[in-house]
């Protein structure tokens, strides 16, 4: 492949022979991934000095024999010089290494014209040998045993953060990288060394940023014997006891898993089935089978349907079909399916057995498409194919198995509620009068984590706002409120959050305008609440109807307590269905938020059930024996009744959401972890003794300096901090700062934000402002992005060095060097799973059509601490050269009000 490089773009030329050749399956992917890994470790050492050492140095060290004619004071008593690197290598672990490189950059060389003088590369001891703040002449010069290349060419010098001028790739390096990864070395060490020692010319000044470029692939993952099988016949089975049949020739189902594959990289699959029968004569026969390409996400299925194989013996109508299934990423093939399993996947085929029956769902079709979702009711219909049918018994997931009668072979529709996301099944079997079973019909479908909230006012609009605006996704429903609703008050998270106060007179309300959900059928309402006075009932949220509301969330005077009810009917109700929560177990205090959610779940196992939360606690639930559908305006803070709206709310509410489906007790948890709670602010005003600058958070952990210093104007003519009197100053090269321990891990909601100021915007190498990690990925990234020159936010979905990154780019503004920096800031509900950038108060817009908003379903915890100005990986990198000022890190979502008090120029303790 063919690479120009030019000011300001990049372009790669592809063989065209390979994009027309007969063989090329389309798409076509950049493959394999190279990842670069920074020295974890570092020194110089002298032979004039034997029990010295130049630990960690910064900037650049001597390589080779001092030239004490250049540099009588500098180089006396120092003799020779050579420099050690110790690399992490446990990300290569089981990769297949393609290409391996070790960089570095020169500074200084002997020469004025930089004519060239041989250096040598080695490895440094054996297996796993680490380079420590010992190591020196003495103890290290006896391991230079295994010699590996030299680079015997002019070289330029450079500086430590330009492009590197040494380099030295394959041969016997990527033979020793391969040999180590195959062996499982966590490390190795690399050393520099002059070809010829005892003379001066060979002397250079070598920076300590070395690095290693690996290429590499990571063979399919073994194909899980959960994600295989048969149709008919039901999931992977080899257990004679509950052998399934089939009358057909099945298809073969299964999916792939590729470490490889992820948003960064897009690698595709193809699988490979081996079909294994017994012929007439009892024979074992086997035939291989190929799909074509395809990207391995999680819901992707390959298929294979068995058939007759050419030029073998017949398949019976009655033998024993058995199969195993592989994925091949172009480069290596991953292991069999039944590797390290008893036996292969198995069915029986037999031609004379009754068909399966058929399956269908309208709201979950088995057509490899995501469908909404957790708290959204199935329906599915089981077909006989034979008239004598009485009864369909079926199994959902491996759950028990249950029973429906019909007569005549009629059909029968059931109804199930997803409890997770993913790919769920049912298998279902048909049976006659006589107790005949059919060979069981397996019907797959894909389930998402539920659909989003029909309206969903956060309430934390600024102050004389005219609408309260509808965050949901159709956004059709902004509030328009009463005189006697005033925005701007804080919310359950303090005055980092934000909220709505209602006065309690008849023009304390929000009308939507509008019906947002279906109250016939399953819904779910909540909303964070601090009533002020209980002398009264109150309402919540409501929806109106005719004469009667569809529902009312609120306080209920007469039984001090929440509660959640609706009226049997419309405009003539008898009584109310009504769910109330035990006030001696959930008292009712006056200036206090809660959080009260609603429920209604028609399919309940009871039967159709109104339940009651408070927090994330079931309070109550009743039976609703009569379901109708409201058809007006939700509304906020009054109810409807007959004689006019009433129940006016006094006090505050933030955070009103209204679903058209069932919201499980899992998903409200996930409510709470929005309220942002303040765990750490650190404003960088000063350093103490003990290295840290202090976190105004009472408790909260300090940032530890390493490296960085604390820059304070000393006159008027100084450049100013860019915050108030003081912000961490940083050089690109070893300076960063950081937590002992996670202050947030990016598990649950969670609101991080700084200002940062770049040394310069045409920086050629990414810098990380701040950095969540994990121990082989970071969980979140906010960086200066060199290749675009644009901030960048970049989240990853899995612990490991082969993890999909999502990025999202601010692509309308590029950075500056402006004397305030620059404001940066990002937002994570847990519960929508919305994540947004803000750049300088405004939040980054996505570049599609289809979509409003950057999204992340990742659930996993970082366990490093909070890094500011670096990556932690590989021991270090990505360092951040220039100012940074104003950390702050909460746990939950911070409203765009909260956003944008972070973004003023003057420190502020008690956001």
């Amino acid at each position: 492949m063919g690479l120009a490089v030019s000011k300001n773009r990049l372009t790669l030329t592809p063989d065209t022979k390979l994009l027309r050749g007969k063989d090329t399956v389309y798409p076509v992917v950049v493959d394999p991934i190279p990842r670069t890994i920074h020295r974890s470790a570092w020194t110089g050492v002298m032979s004039g000095m034997p029990n010295e050492q130049d630990w960690a140095y910064s900037g650049s060290a001597g390589m080779g024999k001092c030239p004490i004619n250049y540099n009588p004071t500098t180089c006396a008593g120092i003799g020779v010089r050579r420099l050690l690197f110790t690399f992490p290598l446990s990300a290569y672990k089981g990769k297949q290494i393609l290409s391996a490189q070790f960089s570095a950059r020169v500074e200084h060389v002997y020469w004025a014209d930089a004519k060239a003088e041989p250096v040598d590369l080695y490895r440094i001891g054996g297996k796993n040998y680490t380079v420590t703040k010992t190591s020196s002449w003495g103890n290290t010069k006896d391991d230079w045993s295994d010699y590996l290349a030299t680079m015997d060419t002019k070289i330029s010098p450079t500086t430590c953060s330009g492009s590197a001028n040494l380099n030295i790739k394959n041969g016997e390096l990527l033979n020793e990288v391969k040999a180590a990864t195959a062996d499982s070395w966590s490390s190795m060490s690399l050393g520099l060394r002059a070809k010829d020692e005892s003379d001066y010319p060979g002397w250079k000044r070598i920076c300590g940023n070395t690095f290693l470029k690996i290429e590499y692939n990571t063979p399919p993952r073994q194909v899980d014997y959960k994600l295989m099988s048969t149709n008919p016949g039901g999931p992977c089975n080899w257990d004679p006891a509950t052998r399934k049949y089939t009358d057909v020739l099945p298809q073969l189902r299964a999916e792939a898993r590729d470490p490889d594959h992820g948003s960064a990289y897009a690698d595709q699959v193809k699988m490979q089935f081996q079909v294994f029968y017994n012929d007439a004569n009892g024979v074992e026969q086997n035939y291989l089978a190929e799909t074509g390409y395809k990207s391995p996400n999680a819901g992707t299925v390959f298929t294979h349907t068995v058939t007759q194989p050419a030029g073998k013996p017949t398949i019976p109508a009655s033998t024993l079909i058995t199969w195993q299934a592989r994925a091949f990423d172009g480069d290596a093939w991953g292991p069999w399916s039944s590797d390290g399993t008893p036996q292969r996947c198995a069915v029986m085929r037999d031609a004379a057995r009754p068909k399966a029956p058929k399956v269908a769902s309208p709201e979950y079709p088995d057509d490899d498409m995501w469908h909404h979702g957790i708290g959204t009711v199935g329906k599915f219909t089981f077909a006989a194919s034979d008239k004598d049918v009485k009864e369909y018994r079926y199994v959902f997931d491996g759950e028990a198995r249950k029973t429906v009668t019909v007569t005549g072979g009629a059909p029968a529709t059931v109804t199930w509620n997803p409890p997770r996301a993913g790919r769920h099944w049912v298998t279902v079997e048909a049976y006659d009068g006589a107790n005949n079973s059919s060979v069981p019909a397996h019907y797959e479908f894909l389930v998402t984590d539920g659909k989003q909230a029909a309206g969903q006012w956060n309430l934390d609009d600024p102050q004389g706002s005219e609408l309260a605006q509808d965050s949901s996704d159709s956004g059709s429903h902004p509030g328009r409120p009463g005189t006697g609703v005033s925005f701007g008050a804080e919310g359950p998270g303090g005055v980092a959050d934000g909220a709505a106060h209602f006065d309690g007179t008849k023009n304390a309300y929000l009308d939507s305008w509008g019906t947002v959900m279906d109250t016939g059928r399953s819904f779910s309402v909540s909303a964070w609440v601090k009533p002020t006075a209980l002398n009264r009932d109150m309402a919540v949220i409501s929806q109106d109807s005719t004469g009667e509301p569809g529902f009312v969330l609120g306080y209920d005077a007469t039984d001090k307590a929440w509660a959640f009810s609706t009226p049997d009917m419309d405009v003539d109700a008898m009584t109310s269905w009504k769910a109330v929560a035990p006030a001696a177990t959930y008292p009712v205090k006056a200036n206090e938020w809660v959080l009260l959610t609603g429920v209604f779940d028609a399919y309940a196992a009871a039967g159709p059930e109104l339940r009651l939360y408070v927090n994330d606690k079931e309070a109550a639930k009743t039976a609703r024996h009569t379901a109708w559908s409201s058809i007006r305006s939700l509304q906020i803070g009054r109810v409807l009744a007959k004689s006019g709206y009433r129940d006016n709310f006094e006090g505050d509410l933030a955070e009103v959401r209204a679903y058209d489906r069932v919201l499980p007790q899992t998903q409200i948890a996930q409510l709470i972890t929005v309220k942002p709670q303040r765990k750490g602010y650190w404003p960088l005003e000063a350093v103490g003794a003990d290295g840290n600058s202090a976190n105004v958070q009472a408790g909260g952990q300090p940032l530890a300096l390493h490296g960085a210093t604390i820059y304070k104007p000393a006159n008027e003519f100084d450049d100013a901090a860019l915050v108030d009197g003081g912000s961490l100053a940083l050089d690109g090269t070893d300076d960063w700062a950081g937590t002992a321990n996670p202050v947030v891990t990016g598990a649950d909601s969670y609101t991080v934000a700084v200002r940062a100021k770049l040394t310069t915007p045409d920086a050629e190498k990414s810098q990380t402002v701040l950095s969540l990690p994990g121990r082989n990925a970071d969980r979140i990234t906010v960086r200066f992005q060199a290749a675009t020159k644009q901030w960048e936010l970049a989240l990853t979905d899995a612990d490991s060095g082969t993890a999909k990154v999502t990025t999202v780019t601010d692509a309308d503004a590029l950075p500056g060097v402006s004397l305030s920096g620059t404001h940066l800031a990002v937002v994570y509900d847990a519960v929508t799973h919305q994540v947004d950038l803000y750049v300088d108060g405004q939040p980054v817009a996505t570049a599609s059509e289809d979509e409003e908003h950057f999204f992340d379903h990742t659930t996993w915890a970082s366990s490093g601490g909070l890094q500011v100005g670096r990556s932690a990986l590989g021991g270090g990198g990505e360092y951040f050269a220039g100012s940074i000022d104003e950390v702050r890190v909460y746990a939950g979502a911070a409203d765009a009000t909260a956003i944008g008090r972070m973004n003023q120029l003057t420190g502020d303790p008690d956001l």
